[in-house]
């Protein structure tokens, strides 16, 4: 029994630091792309989507486990809305372009999100999005 769980988590940090190094290979692409057209959108999408794959392939454990259970799927609502919208938000809070919408998309309470937490926040979108999926008996 403790061996086929070694086994099991040798199989998921296998794909997890595949993904990893995959990504980065995959990122350094785009950002070489970049560099020569001046064209940044690109590398920051896929930046963003890998970022919120890795967030969703570290909840991936929890996922399968309600997936073997019985029972119909049901949604987090609560986990949702107060971990996945927050996330959700501080990742794209940085492409709405126009100044009309920055004011009024950014209340004053919170604060300057720095540049460099939007692949945090994408991780934590990522793993609240699949980790908020359970089976009710």
């Amino acid at each position: 029994m403790k061996f086929e769980k070694m086994i099991r988590y040798f199989f998921y940090a296998l794909v997890l630091f595949g993904f990893l190094l995959t990504s980065q290979h995959v990122i350094k692409g785009f950002r070489n792309m970049a560099a020569m057209t001046y064209n940044t959108y690109p590398l920051i999408y896929v930046t963003i989507f890998s970022a919120m794959l890795m967030g969703a392939l570290i909840g991936l454990e929890t996922l399968l486990r309600e997936a073997g259970k019985r029972g119909k799927w049901k949604v987090n609502a609560e986990k949702l809305l107060f971990l996945g919208l927050p996330s959700l938000y501080f990742t794209f809070k940085s492409f709405i372009p126009l100044p009309v919408f920055l004011r009024a998309s950014t209340p004053p309470f919170l604060p300057q999100i720095n540049p460099e937490t939007i692949s945090i926040a994408a991780i934590v979108f990522g793993y609240a999005l699949s980790t908020s999926f359970y089976k009710k008996i």
